[in-house]
């Protein structure tokens, strides 16, 4: 990345996720399931970090999240880049439009609102046949509460935290705000077992490592 493209993407209040090593390792993790020529479908993208752990260049890559602001910062930043592409959706209620290779569903299903097994469901629709799904999300409602003061000292230990406290705070403060009681939280042997339920036959990868073993980590092929 360019040296101005990288003062650029610090700008937006969410790019500070970068600093933060645990969402970095979700996000490795999950492209490492992607394949070098595959489509990757990625359901509540946010701003389009994952596409910074792509494999390649000819990965093809479709965006979609409700936010328009979240849509129009990716779109913006990476229109360089013909393999990706963002759109605004409710992919609860909208055609997903795409048959993909990999469908990624990352701290997404616990979002306040979302049927998390229909949204599986119509996640599994949208791939082709062999095709995987990635699905990362906190185990409780009190995951951030949990890691917080672990993801504090690894900033601190980085220096990324200061003369960005206020950044942290609004990070922290919108974690607190999402992981609502009413969320969708899982297991991992209960994500593993609804994948499977779900008609996905084998479980390629499972693990509860991942923020301080505050999140499940589940890859499963159709």
């Amino acid at each position: 990345m360019a040296e101005t493209n990288a003062r650029t993407f610090l700008e937006y209040p969410m790019d500070f996720l970068r600093h933060v090593r645990v969402h970095a390792e979700m996000l490795e993790k999950a492209a490492r399931q992607v394949p070098e020529h595959g489509t990757v479908l990625d359901l509540g993208c946010g701003i389009g970090l994952l596409t910074e752990h792509l494999p390649a260049a000819s990965t093809r890559y479709v965006g979609l999240d409700l936010s328009a602001e979240f849509v129009g910062v990716a779109a913006r930043r990476y229109a360089s880049r013909p393999n990706l592409s963002f759109r605004v959706a409710d992919v609860t209620q909208d055609d997903l439009g795409e048959q993909a290779d990999v469908v990624t569903l990352l701290n997404t299903l616990n979002l306040p609102g979302l049927r998390a097994v229909e949204l599986l469901r119509k996640a599994a629709r949208a791939l082709r046949p062999g095709g995987r799904i990635v699905v990362a999300g906190p185990t409780s409602s009190q995951s951030w509460n949990a890691i917080e003061q672990k993801v504090l000292r690894q900033l601190k230990e980085d220096g990324k935290l200061q003369g960005n406290e206020s950044r942290f705070e609004a990070l922290a403060e919108a974690n607190r705000r999402l992981l609502v009681k009413e969320g969708y939280y899982c297991s991992l042997e209960g994500m593993v077992a609804l994948l499977k339920h779900l008609g996905f036959r084998r479980i390629l990868e499972a693990s509860n490592d991942l923020y301080h073993g505050a999140s499940y980590f589940v890859a499963a092929e159709r």
